[in-house]
C-alpha cells in the first residue's frame, strides 16, 4: 500500500468506529430508557399489564442478544487508538505505519454497511477538505442511520 492510501484506511477505520460507536450508544440508551419506562408502567396500573410485560421481555432479550452497551464502548476504544496513530502518523515510516495499521485493524469492529457512505464522506472531507471533494449521494436509511450516529456530513 501507498502511504497515502494507508492514510485514508487509517482515517476511514476512525470515522466508522466512531460513528458505530455512536451509533450502538444511542440505541443502547434507547432500549435502556424505554426498559425502564415499560417496566414502570407494569407498577402503575396503567393499560394491559400483559402488554407491557411483554414490552419488557422483548427489550431486554433485545439488549442482551444485541450488546449494544458492549459494542459501543469496544468500538470508542478502537476509534481512540485510530486516533491517536492518525496523530501520530507524520512521525512513523511508511513500513512502521503499515505494521500499526495492521495490528489496529485486527481488532476492527464489525460496523453496519448503513455508515460506509457517511464514513467515507467524512473522511475524504477531513483529508481534502470541501473544495476538492465530491460526496457521495445517501440513500435514504444510510441518511437516516448516519444521522443517527450523530455525523453525516
Amino acid at each position: 500500500m501507498e502511504r497515502w492510501e494507508l492514510e485514508y484506511s487509517i482515517c476511514l477505520s476512525h470515522y466508522k468506529e466512531k460513528m458505530y460507536a455512536t451509533l450502538t450508544g444511542r440505541i443502547d440508551k434507547a432500549i435502556n430508557f424505554t426498559l425502564l419506562l415499560t417496566g414502570s408502567a407494569v407498577f402503575a396500573n396503567f393499560g394491559s399489564n400483559m402488554f407491557f410485560g411483554a414490552m419488557v421481555a422483548s427489550l431486554s432479550a433485545l439488549s442482551f442478544v444485541g450488546e449494544f452497551g458492549r459494542k459501543s464502548s469496544e468500538a470508542l476504544r478502537i476509534s481512540k487508538e485510530y486516533h491517536q496513530l492518525l496523530i501520530s502518523q507524520d512521525k512513523l515510516t511508511d513500513e512502521a505505519l503499515a505494521i500499526a495499521f495492521g495490528e489496529l485493524n485486527k481488532n476492527d469492529s464489525t460496523v453496519w454497511n448503513c455508515l460506509s457512505v457517511a464514513a467515507r464522506n467524512r473522511t475524504k472531507l477531513a483529508l481534502y477538505g470541501t473544495g476538492k471533494s465530491k460526496l457521495e449521494d445517501y440513500g435514504m436509511f444510510d441518511g437516516i442511520m448516519s444521522w443517527l450516529a450523530g455525523d453525516k456530513p
